[in-house]
């Protein structure tokens, strides 16, 4: 057993820098992203034992940040792979050597153990840097410590197996010695690659055929586990897709197309790892895109993220009690902030039924103008109540209720218990197309009730305040600012939903981030490793004069036909995705954030495209006389 680690220990040596080097940085950020991934939610909405009790933020944002895993297994395949020809030559000879494949996994076992867990300990050291600065600077949306504990440890651990048994799986095509590892064999990858698809489609199917509205946990974990399903695909069934493509193209008269072709048939595996870290990403991104996208096409949320984020915004405020009357000066301190458009008393008129009913009246008890900040009216007189007619209504706005308007109203004072019957001699339009310029959803009042009529019946709200205001957070400051010094109770109906918003759009911009800046480390590790390893057949392709013009090109023309292969599957995946969630959100209109959609597109060409360019004088680097002594 001794000898079989020294023989471990010296691959590792000969492996050199390159190849230690990137088995740490890989497994080291894997355990730093997947640990943060798993114990951000707890510490940002802390888990309660009754599941009524938890923040509902906790759940989205769980399933967003477990998308890191995808990026994250792409790393650990891609470093575990570096240097695969001459590591895999080195363990064939071993077996040509008399060695049993037993014996020939553990020295391959010790070789990538080494690295995987020097990065494992040093990635537990790079969780606390990352919880320092996390908690410096999102100190705000943080409700407990973030915490690590046993789950930094069981990362680790897991970062360590699957790392290995990642750089073991390929061993098995080894049996036939060195030859097998010949870079002219054309060896076409297995249609089980494929697997993973109908896998990731027959989930997404179950969720299809789930009723909108008996959507469970079940749901959510078929979608996770489509997800995970998806991510495999994307990296299994490249080499596959392209293989194909790669045999179409080797018919070509262009000698470019026709060398690209025969590097993709003679080490597709190879290139594909090269890009794979791009597909997954876009997975990625278009996935959490879609998942933001569906959130913030809500009916509801997307009105009160309007109010929040451009206005107008409602704030109410009430006394403490709920029974004594505010301050009386209150209204008029409010009124003199910048930015408020009115302040009024709200009114203790309903109509004695059951909201819903069809001669259920929506009440609205204030002046004109207090009216006209909400809806866009005309005819309305301060003189006379009135009942308030809506016209021009878009469909998804439709009034679900339509009570009889008659001469009179009848209403009871919610304070004291008193049935009024109120004579309604005035009619008005409200134009709701024209009101949802200000309110994408505005109020739908039945009745209009002139604030002088409402004093006189005793029927004003004096523990009650509504507050319309311009958009921002400066405005609802000073508002909560004078309610709080006069001992009042501030709610802005707008705020939780906002906020739910705004954690979910850090979290989904902080996810893409990660994904693409893996996926650019991914694809910088690989080109500088293949690179290196095309050094010799550069050297042959040189000494019988091909251009390095030619050699270029071909080089180019099979990483992109290979990127446009994972990019093509990932985007068909990820739009998928995207359809079944917004099936589980109940809405017929599937949206995406095309912001961080089209900022992710930028961001991973531009990366690509820097890397390729920073690489590409390893390409262009002058054959060296040993080079071409060996061939």
């Amino acid at each position: 057993m001794g000898a079989l680690f020294d023989l471990g220990l010296r691959l590792t040596r000969a492996g050199r820098s390159l190849r230690f080097g990137s088995v740490v940085l890989g497994c080291a950020l894997s355990v730093a992203l997947v640990t943060m991934a798993w114990v951000l939610p707890d510490a940002m909405f802390p888990p309660s034992p009754d599941p009524l009790e938890t923040d509902p933020r906790r759940a989205p944002i769980a399933s967003l940040l477990a998308l890191i895993t995808a990026p994250v297994i792409a790393l650990l395949l891609a470093v575990g792979r570096m240097s695969a020809e001459v590591r895999d030559r080195r363990l064939a000879s071993l077996m040509l050597l008399g060695v049993s494949r037993a014996r020939t996994l553990t020295v391959a076992a010790v070789e990538n153990l080494l690295p995987a867990t020097v990065g494992a300990v040093a990635g537990i050291g790079l969780f606390g840097l990352l919880r320092v600065l996390t908690t410096a600077l999102a100190r705000d949306a943080l409700a407990e410590p973030i915490v690590g504990g046993s789950r930094t440890i069981l990362v680790a651990f897991g970062v360590v197996v699957v790392s290995t048994v990642l750089a073991l799986a390929p061993i098995r095509r080894l049996a036939g010695g060195p030859a097998t590892a010949s870079e002219a064999t054309v060896t076409a990858p297995s249609a089980w690659r494929l697997v993973p698809i109908p896998l990731a489609l027959g989930l997404l199917g179950a969720v299809f055929a789930t009723p909108t509205d008996q959507v469970t946990a079940r749901t959510d974990l078929a979608l996770f586990g489509a997800a995970v399903a998806s991510a495999l695909s994307i990296a299994l069934a490249t080499p596959w897709v392209i293989s194909g493509v790669a045999g179409l193209l080797v018919r070509a008269p262009s000698v470019s197309v026709l060398m690209a072709a025969r590097s993709v048939q003679t080490q597709g595996p190879a290139i594909a790892r090269r890009v794979t870290g791009l597909g997954i990403t876009s997975f990625v991104v278009l996935s959490a895109a879609g998942y933001l996208g569906i959130h913030e096409s809500d009916p509801v949320t997307s009105g009160y993220v309007h109010q929040a984020e451009q206005g107008p915004q409602e704030v109410w405020i009430d006394a403490p009690n709920g029974e004594s009357p505010l301050d009386p000066g209150l209204a008029a301190q409010i009124e003199a902030v910048a930015g408020v458009q009115g302040v009024w008393h709200t009114g203790t008129l309903r109509s004695p039924c059951s909201d819903g009913e069809e001669s259920c009246s929506r009440v609205f008890v204030g002046t004109c103008r207090d009216l006209a900040l909400l809806a866009d009216v005309s005819g309305c007189s301060d003189a006379q109540a009135a009942w308030i007619r809506p016209t021009n209504v878009p469909r998804h706005l439709a009034a679900a209720t339509s009570p009889e308007r008659g001469t009179q109203a009848a209403l009871e004072n919610t304070r004291t218990g008193e049935p009024i019957t109120l004579q309604v001699p005035g009619t008005m339009e409200q134009d709701v197309l024209a009101s949802t310029q200000r309110w994408p959803r505005p109020e739908q009042y039945d009745l209009f009730v002139p604030a002088a009529l409402a004093e006189e019946l005793k029927a004003i709200d004096e523990t009650h305040l509504t507050v319309v205001a311009d958009q921002g957070s400066r405005v609802r400051f000073d508002i909560i600012g004078l309610a709080e010094r006069a001992d009042a109770s501030v709610f802005v109906p707008a705020l939780p939903a906002y906020e739910q918003i705004a954690t979910l759009r850090v979290v989904v911009w902080s996810v893409a981030a990660a994904s693409i800046a893996v996926a650019a480390l991914i694809f910088a590790l690989a080109s500088i490793d293949r690179a290196r390893h095309q050094r010799r057949t550069r050297a042959r392709l040189v000494a019988v004069g091909v251009p390095a013009r030619l050699l270029r090109s071909a080089q180019a023309l099979a990483t992109g036909t290979t990127l446009a292969v994972s990019l093509a599957v990932a985007l068909g995946l990820g739009w998928a995705s995207v359809t079944a969630l917004a099936h589980t959100a109940g809405e017929s209109q599937r949206m995406v954030n095309w912001t961080l959609l089209a900022v992710a597109t930028a961001a991973i060409s531009a990366s690509a495209g820097a890397l390729t360019l920073l690489t590409l004088p390893l390409t262009r680097t002058a054959v060296r006389a040993e080079d071409l002594r060996q061939e």
